[in-house]
């Protein structure tokens, strides 16, 4: 077992193409974002969970769950800028206050995660001395 210092990063940007302030739309009563600030928080693993946004209503909604907030500039948040620039900008910021060693990146659009899945992922990325991991799941369209 480690002690790493791990982080999580959440991106939560104002505008969307297709479905308007979706971060703060209710799921289950709470808002989307709560469901990957809570299991991040919850993670045996992670010391701290920031949310990074270019709106204040997110992160205000976000700080309200426990999460520290990150305000991005509008020109990393807009619908061609990368999450890397985003995750970039949030890290740099963190580093000002804090140490950490790995960041947990969590998307705000994939609620259907627990703590448990965060830990697995962190217990594997250490077990196999990775210097990233990226999980997902594999959905068929029967639409098609």
């Amino acid at each position: 077992m480690t002690n790493k210092y791990y982080i999580s990063i959440i991106l939560a940007r104002k505008g969307s193409k297709q479905i308007k302030t979706k971060n703060l739309i209710k799921i289950k009563g709470k808002p989307l974002i709560f469901w990957s600030i809570k299991a991040a928080l919850k993670s045996k693993k992670i010391k701290k969970v920031f949310v990074s946004s270019d709106d204040k209503k997110i992160l205000k909604v976000a700080s309200h769950f426990g999460a520290e907030t990150i305000l991005r500039p509008k020109e990393l948040a807009t619908d061609t800028s990368s999450s890397e620039s985003g995750w970039l900008h949030a890290a740099k910021e963190i580093e000002k206050k804090i140490y950490f060693d790995s960041i947990v990146v969590l998307q705000a659009t994939s609620p259907i995660r627990s703590k448990t899945d965060i830990d697995e992922a962190i217990k594997k990325f250490e077990k196999e001395k990775a210097d990233s991991l990226f999980s997902s799941y594999k959905t068929f369209d029967t639409n098609l």
